[in-house]
């Protein structure tokens, strides 16, 4: 497999990750966290939006971007409000439409 590592050594993944942390950095409602794999290299970009007692998300395929990034923490501040980890379809910023992989149970 080859690395996805651009020429300062950064993935794409670490891309995104600077950014969604740039925009969060305010917001004391989410936790940004770096995990340095989740073992899917074949979709690039991977976050996870979890909590306690929360059904949690798998998402994949996102471009290291702005637009990306903030896509993902609107969608984290939506559910970070909810009781249960459910956010309203008509709530989810389009940039996240299509990039949900699994739904994970409730810690």
């Amino acid at each position: 497999m080859t690395s996805k590592h651009g020429p300062d050594g950064q993935t794409g993944g670490d891309i995104l990750y600077d950014e969604v942390l740039a925009l969060n950095e305010s917001d004391p409602g989410i936790t940004v966290e770096k995990y340095d794999c989740l073992w899917a290299c074949g979709a690039a970009c991977n976050v996870q939006i979890t909590a306690a007692d929360k059904i949690g998300y798998h998402l994949a395929n996102f471009k290291p971007d702005t637009q990306s990034a903030a896509a993902i923490t609107d969608y984290a501040r939506e559910y970070s409000l909810t009781d249960d980890g459910t956010v309203a379809f008509e709530k989810w910023p389009d940039g996240v439409k299509g990039h949900f992989v699994v739904r994970l149970p409730s810690s």
